[in-house]
């Protein structure tokens, strides 16, 4: 496998890919490389050059490896990178490291890079456990974004007590999934739409952030419009 770009991710993925047993050629262009150290420390191949050029890729014989990973802190050296190796080797298997989100879904339908990730969309689903705290009980990543699977409580006299199940849904922000009544030890997968909402029932749901956080507004029956995530998490939210 050739490894492009030996910064903080770079350098976990070698690590890993290493301890796995698989083996690596290393690329990055900057010497000082926090990775560097740690490929000539164990003996991984490493190439100091531009994996934008493709002469750099084919000295790193990325048409003959079995993938070819591009994980710089650039989007343009990554998406050069990955073009280059599939000129090399057409059925070459590539996985790009994109921060643009458009960018990452026009080069998935014009180039057939199926693979596209981005470090804060995969580091979302821990921030979003954290930040809404014991809400969510798991996460679901679709391509770049995430869902976010829940549990909340209707609170006595909100806007949900006494409520359709019905009113939960939500297209495209959130989904019923499971209801657990008051005093019942198990509960009702698919619950029906009709079915009455009590105080302190629990219901389960998969939604968006934005969803998730409507649907705890309305079972706390606070009226209130603020978004607790984006007021705990500021700029800092990924």
């Amino acid at each position: 496998m050739v490894l492009v770009g030996l910064g903080n991710v770079g350098t976990r993925v070698l690590r890993l890919l290493y301890d796995r047993d698989v083996p690596l050629v290393a690329i990055d262009v900057n010497e000082q490389a926090r990775g560097v150290p740690l490929a000539r420390e164990l003996g991984i191949p490493l190439i100091i050059g531009d994996a934008s050029r493709e002469s750099t890729l084919r000295s790193a014989h990325v048409q003959d490896c079995r993938a070819l990973m591009t994980l710089a802190s650039n989007d343009v050296i990554n998406l050069e990178a990955a073009l280059h190796g599939r000129n090399l080797k057409p059925q070459l298997r590539v996985l790009v490291r994109l921060f643009d989100g458009d960018l990452a879904a026009r080069v998935r339908k014009t180039f057939s890079i199926r693979f596209t990730r981005s470090v804060s969309y995969l580091a979302a689903p821990a921030f979003a456990e954290a930040l809404m705290e014991r809400e969510v009980i798991g996460t679901i990543s679709v391509e770049r974004r995430v869902l976010l699977v829940a549990e909340v409580v209707v609170g006595p006299g909100s806007a949900l007590d006494g409520q359709r199940v019905a009113v939960v849904d939500a297209a495209g922000a959130v989904r019923a999934i499971a209801l657990a009544e008051f005093g019942e030890p198990r509960p009702l997968w698919r619950p029906a739409p009709n079915r009455t909402l009590k105080a302190r029932d629990r219901i389960t749901v998969v939604a968006t952030r934005d969803g998730l956080s409507r649907l705890m507004r309305q079972a706390a029956g606070t009226g209130d419009d603020v978004d607790p995530i984006a007021e705990g998490a500021g700029a800092a939210a990924p």
